[in-house]
């Protein structure tokens, strides 16, 4: 396989068996605790169609798949395989790698109030570039700066639980106060106008090789 592959599919195209044949316990419990009906459907897609994309790496029946996450939900398997998986709107993405850590997160640019809930996220240096920018391009930036912070968090294992505020994005660079953080490089792949969608990828700045699957 190649360095990295990113697999993508389309929600309503995922064709759902019995969940009693993919499920397992944990996740069951999981899909209890969703009250909502659309993050119900949502999440037994989601599961479906990640362990048909693991299976076609570890050779094993789905069934079999048991995804192990951490106290951050950060999922994992064994054999040792790095994965992540997001979903938003209509698509569901999953990248997957044999040797670096990553993180992957795309985004439905909705009509949001970008100024209220760049106040949520921004550093004071993104704030002043959000500042600066015509009102038609503020949703964009907004999109590729939170984008590319929860690509990394998921990447380095704690998700949400880190302030977005003390992360720095600059273009495709991550700054933790005023330090760059090189370990870890942002690249974009190409899904949809309507979305944004980024990669993160712990490979200390060598290059690598990125295939993509519609599936």
């Amino acid at each position: 396989m190649e360095d990295l592959e990113v697999w993508i599919t389309n929600v309503d195209t995922i064709e759902i068996p019995s969940i009693d044949s993919f499920l397992d316990k944990n996740e069951e419990k999981i899909l209890n605790c969703l009250k909502n009906e659309q993050s119900r459907h949502l999440f037994i897609k989601s599961r479906f169609f990640l362990k048909n994309i693991l299976k076609k790496y570890l050779h094993l029946p789905i069934e079999k798949i048991q995804i192990h996450y951490s106290k951050y939900a950060k999922p994992s398997i064994y054999p040792p395989l790095q994965f992540n998986l997001s979903h938003s709107k209509s698509y569901i993405t999953c990248v997957v790698s044999p040797f670096y850590k990553v993180g992957i997160d795309i985004e439905f640019m909705k009509d949001i109030d970008a100024l209220e809930m760049g106040k949520l996220i921004f550093s004071q240096e993104e704030w002043k570039i959000f500042s600066n920018l015509k009102r038609g391009d503020q949703k964009s930036y907004f999109f590729h700066t939170w984008t590319c912070k929860e690509a990394f968090l998921k990447g380095i294992g704690i998700g949400l639980h880190y302030p977005l505020n003390k992360i720095t994005i600059e273009d495709f660079a991550i700054k933790n106060g005023n330090h760059s953080i090189k370990k870890w490089q942002l690249v974009p792949f190409a899904l949809d106008s309507e979305y944004k969608s980024i990669i993160a990828v712990k490979n200390f700045g060598e290059s690598f090789n990125l295939k993509k699957y519609n599936v």
